[in-house]
């Protein structure tokens, strides 16, 4: 039997979906490096500096668990360029907040409106790219990770020079309503079972599922705890320059981005 020969070809949703990525995980990674910033400004105690990240934590399993309803309700475009606009909302929220509840609920706006759009980016690369799915997924999670290495740079750079780290998370605004002027009209993929029109019958996962999920779910704990809490920690613990501090988050990121390509190629 002759083997069946696939391509890879990445098109203009396959960039698109790429940026939208990195735009998404450089806000993510933000949020510890600012924090410390973040909380001098506004005398926050560790719980509620803790607050903003269970918030954003908390909108994530929100968006995780209805976004497959939302998508049948909205559709997929919506979920993907809404997604994005709530990213962008948040951003606004938190950055001009001058009280916990404010900043906190703006750190909540993203975790929740944002994450419908990291769940688009998945499901539609996946069904884009049928069985070279796994090349895209691993090529956008590289990008991203480069993406998340940029935020703690910018932050700490701007502070160092008299400016704001607000100024960081403004320009992903700008970029979100770049990429929404140059490329709303690119088709968004449909779901693969919806394109061929077949109900298929629920079924349980099986056991296999539940120990991968177990394993995500721990690698995923230890990253965002390390991503969320250690610009705060080495400045008020080990006795780092708060600009400092945030500036070697990026050292984190550098080594998920060398993780996930030495990973890619093993």
């Amino acid at each position: 039997m002759t083997p069946i020969a696939f391509t890879f070809t990445r098109d203009r949703f396959t960039w698109l979906a790429y940026f939208m990525l990195a735009y998404y995980a450089y806000l993510q990674a933000a949020l510890g490096p600012l924090m410390p910033f973040l909380a001098a400004e506004l005398e926050l105690s560790y719980t509620l500096r803790g607050l903003h990240f269970s918030a954003f934590a908390l909108g994530m399993i929100i968006a995780g668990a209805t976004a497959d309803r939302a998508a049948r309700y909205f559709g997929r475009r919506t979920l993907f360029w809404g997604g994005g606009a709530g990213m962008v909302l948040g951003v606004i929220i938190l950055t001009l907040g001058q009280t916990s509840p404010i900043t906190i609920f703006g750190s909540f706006v993203m975790g929740t409106i944002g994450s419908y759009l990291l769940v688009m980016i998945q499901a539609t690369l996946a069904d884009h790219h049928g069985a070279m799915r796994a090349v895209a997924l691993t090529e956008s999670n590289v990008g991203a990770s480069a993406a998340a290495m940029l935020a703690p740079l910018l932050i700490s750079q701007l502070e160092n020079f008299g400016f704001s780290w607000r100024f960081a998370l403004l320009a992903m605004v700008a970029a979100w309503a770049i990429a929404l002027a140059t490329h709303s009209r690119v088709p968004i993929p449909q779901s693969s079972v919806e394109n061929r029109g077949v109900n298929q019958p629920k079924a349980r996962m099986p056991a296999l599922f539940w120990v991968y999920w177990l394993v995500v779910l721990l690698g995923v704990s230890v990253e965002w705890s390390t991503g969320f809490w250690a610009a705060d920690f080495l400045e008020n613990v080990v006795g780092i320059r708060r600009v400092d501090a945030a500036a070697s988050m990026a050292l984190f990121y550098v080594a998920i981005l060398l993780g996930r390509w030495f990973g890619s190629r093993l």
